[in-house]
């Protein structure tokens, strides 16, 4: 039984839904800071940022295991992570050229694709010496995340300076 439920938040909570995950959280914690309020808005971007960062290297993933570059999903040697890690990299670096030149989307969630981006290459960097838990580094770059939009977009009764 617990088995299974790993296996069922490895799946949901995924790496490459990082950046989705992200964008929308930072859409529900504040939708002002796109410049629109409507769903139409909010969605097209949604979309293209699954479509970029989570949905295109996941069908790069599935070709290279059609193609016996992976011998499984798993990717239990360090080996077989490269391949995946350099895909994955070039559409992130894409979508981080492509928003970094988009105001509409605010500075933090720009921010936020900057991290993903460094801990991808840095967990690819790392992974050519000993094998990295991307899983884990995605939930740091997460977890980092929400701190900062809980820092910033708070408005908590208590003012944090005077203590």
């Amino acid at each position: 039984m617990l088995k299974r439920i790993a296996a069922a938040f490895s799946y949901i909570f995924h790496p490459l839904f990082l950046l989705t995950y992200l964008l929308l959280l930072v859409q529900w914690v504040n939708p002002y800071l796109f410049g629109h309020t409507s769903f139409q808005g909010h969605s097209l971007l949604l979309i293209q940022i699954f479509f970029s960062t989570a949905l295109l290297p996941g069908v790069a993933i599935l070709l290279m295991k059609a193609l016996g570059i992976l011998e499984s999903f798993k990717m239990e040697d360090k080996q077989e992570r490269i391949g995946p890690y350099i895909v994955t990299g070039m559409f992130y670096l894409w979508i981080f050229i492509n928003v970094q030149d988009n105001g509409e989307i605010p500075e933090s969630y720009r921010s936020f694709v900057l991290a993903a981006t460094v801990g991808l290459f840095l967990a690819f960097l790392i992974n050519l010496i000993q094998k990295v838990n991307i899983h884990a580094v995605s939930a740091g770059v997460f977890l980092s995340s929400v701190i900062i939009m809980l820092a910033t977009y708070s408005y908590s009764l208590v003012d944090l300076t005077t203590l």
